[in-house]
């Protein structure tokens, strides 16, 4: 996975900012997304 973000150059979210996201009860949403995008 690293290769292909380096190889596609995208930009990933400060890590503090998702782990407060997280926390702010995001996680279900965030979760819920990550399934989305891995069945495509």
């Amino acid at each position: 996975m690293a290769k292909y973000l380096r190889d596609t150059d995208t930009t990933l979210q400060d890590p503090k900012e998702l782990f407060n996201f997280y926390l702010k009860g995001g996680g279900f949403k965030l979760n819920e997304e990550l399934a989305t995008l891995l069945k495509q």
